[in-house]
């Protein structure tokens, strides 16, 4: 299937099965790994899309967000990765994140406006630099 040419495009069955999928194990993930005492979970979409769909429904990046803004306060903090290299999408899914109002403090988005390759080397980068393992990330 070729990737959609518009900013927003309906959601067809087999991304809902994906999203309904991604909701239930986010769901256990998200509330686990902040019990397990990692000062940083991440969460990496490499293909974020503009957040939403012609019909409303939330796209990945915002059931994921949804899902962390569930979790009661952590001292774990939750970092949000969403690579997007259409600009009409990156700008539509500002305003989805946007529309969610004020985040908790735990939680940290970025809109990364570029390929998934770029995104994930500069994601990786600072812990290599390090030397330190990369914190659970689901991507």
């Amino acid at each position: 299937m070729a990737p959609p040419r518009s900013t927003v495009w309906e959601l067809d069955p087999h991304t809902r099965a994906k999203h309904d999928i991604l909701r239930r194990y986010l769901q256990a993930w998200q509330a686990i790994l902040p019990r397990g005492g990692f000062r940083e979970i991440a969460y990496f979409d490499g293909f974020a899309g503009p957040g939403s769909y012609t019909g409303g429904e939330d796209g990945s990046p915002i059931i994921a967000l949804r899902i962390a803004m569930a979790v009661p306060i952590t001292t774990t903090r939750m970092r949000f990765v969403f690579v997007e290299n259409n600009e009409d999408r990156v700008d539509a899914l500002h305003a989805a994140v946007s529309a969610l109002g004020k985040l908790p403090s735990h939680i940290d988005v970025q809109i990364v406006p570029t390929d998934f390759e770029s995104a994930f080397a500069d994601f990786v980068r600072p812990f290599d630099a390090r030397k330190a393992p990369l914190p659970p990330t689901f991507a």
